[in-house]
């Protein structure tokens, strides 16, 4: 099946990615693109995986995917975090 890729922006063809930026990925998994070159001249955009997200069919992958997609907020806010720690400490 090979890289599934989501991306920085949204791009509607293929991109070509030397082996040396790969990173981690494997087949089957879906990852996201940085564009490093534009396509010129007929050539495909070249690009460098910079995450790997998961494997296509692990649960909550696709999620993600679109979370990230639309660059939406995924993880809270470290005051936040302290905050519900705080109150974790004074209910037990």
């Amino acid at each position: 099946m090979g890289l599934l890729f989501l991306t920085i922006e949204k791009y509607g063809t293929d991109i070509y990615i030397e082996k040396k930026n790969f990173g981690k990925a494997k087949n089957n998994q879906k990852v996201v693109v940085k564009i490093l070159k534009q396509g010129e001249d007929g050539k495909k955009a070249e690009g460098k995986i910079i995450e790997v997200i998961g494997r296509v069919n692990e649960a909550g992958v696709d999620m993600l995917s679109l979370i990230k997609e639309h660059k939406l907020p995924y993880e809270f806010p470290k005051k936040v975090l302290n905050e519900a720690m705080r109150s974790k400490r004074r209910n037990c």
